[in-house]
């Protein structure tokens, strides 16, 4: 599962050593993500996500509407989850940030 959030560092020689920290570890921060959403997935931890991804594209199909594809729920999640780990998003609204507007 190849996350979406990934950073691309800018090509700079006067790129500080602080800025080159932080950018390490954000990515491993990701790498994280990503590696606990497979172990979730495979486990079955997902299926609460799964449900609630069901539920809201048959309604969408129920009223002749278009519905995000798993792939774009997912790198949502990804995106939320790394909000959550950066403090910018609470737990509580993560499967409303993902589903919002789709």
């Amino acid at each position: 599962m190849a996350g979406i959030l990934r950073l691309r560092p800018r090509r700079s020689a006067s790129r500080s050593p602080i800025i080159a920290t932080v950018l390490t570890r954000a990515q491993a921060a990701l790498a994280k993500i990503d590696q606990r959403m497979v172990q979730a997935q495979r486990s079955g931890a997902f299926s609460g996500f799964n449900q609630e991804y069901k539920r809201r594209r048959l309604e969408a199909a129920s009223q002749g509407l278009r519905f995000m594809s798993y792939t774009a729920a997912q790198a949502r999640l990804r995106k939320a989850l790394a909000g959550v780990a950066a403090g910018k998003v609470t737990a509580a609204s993560i499967v409303a940030s993902v589903f919002s507007g789709s």
